[in-house]
């Protein structure tokens, strides 16, 4: 379906603005109305506004291309949270300009780069993928991204690529990795607040509440005693929040956490949009 098809399919207030001409402008409002229709969770349309970029970025060559720097940001988490990963780390093997934009690529790209090829990984060991030398891959370039980001001077990035390892280090599982998470959530929590970025304080509760239900069955009874307000006081926090940034991007990973959070004692049973009052 053409994207003038997909836009007279979606409501008015989904629809973004296509007027611009050259291939570069209309490369970026194609990803600008994917960022903006993602986080109401129109992923068909989400889906047609990347095809078309990349059909752009094939005919026209754009300066500076479709994969490369926000844009590679965009369309790499796109893929990596619909379960397509791997076409990532493909596409990244079989050419060796992936994601760079020839010899003007900026320290804040190279570090983009390497969070979405970070990313990747992460999510093809999350589904199942456990080869040590891929582990070890994840950890150095999610390392190298933060560094990159940290050098580069962009706060909202250097959270995300906190936010990034300590997912991470969650799915990796080994003892150390429960502090490792929480120290990278307490440098992206302090980073956030004083950036006065919401969204991204929703995704570190997100995976805060995450890294404390993942390890809370390998934890002494003591251990657990010592977190259950921490982890309810999390809960509460973090539903209130995406509630009131009308986040949905967030909130199949939310209902997950609550029914997981019902299932360990934490909450009193799992509360969606219509069960708010169950709040622990």
């Amino acid at each position: 379906m053409s994207t003038k098809a997909t836009l007279e399919r979606t409501p008015r207030l989904c629809r973004p603005s296509l007027t611009c001409s050259s291939a570069l402008y209309t490369d970026n409002a194609s990803i600008s109305a994917g960022s903006l229709i993602c986080s109401i969770v129109c992923r068909n349309v989400l889906y047609a506004f990347f095809e078309e970029a990349r059909v752009i970025d094939q005919q026209r060559h754009p300066n500076p291309p479709f994969l490369y720097s926000q844009g590679l940001f965009r369309y790499g988490y796109y893929l990596i949270e619909t379960g397509r990963a791997q076409e990532l780390l493909t596409d990244a093997q079989k050419r060796a300009d992936w994601g760079k934009n020839g010899e003007n690529s900026s320290l804040l790209s190279r570090a983009i780069r390497l969070l979405i090829l970070g990313a990747a990984h992460r999510a093809v060991i999350e589904s199942g993928e456990r080869m040590p030398t891929c582990i070890r891959e994840t950890e150095q370039i999610l390392e190298e991204a933060i560094r990159e980001f940290r050098t580069a001077g962009y706060a909202d990035y250097m959270v995300r690529g906190l936010l990034e390892r300590a997912h991470f280090y969650r799915i990796r599982h080994l003892t150390e990795d429960y502090g490792n998470a929480l120290e990278d959530l307490d440098q992206a929590t302090f980073e956030a607040e004083r950036g006065q970025m919401e969204l991204l304080y929703a995704d570190i509760l997100l995976q805060r509440l995450a890294c404390y239900l993942d390890f809370w069955p390998t934890m002494s009874n003591a251990d657990r005693t010592n977190i259950r307000d921490k982890v309810a006081e999390t809960l509460k926090e973090v539903t209130d929040l995406i509630e009131k940034l009308h986040y949905q991007r967030r909130d199949r990973m939310l209902a997950a956490l609550q029914m997981v959070a019902a299932q360990q004692g934490v909450a009193n049973q799992p509360f969606g949009p219509r069960n708010r009052d169950s709040h622990p």
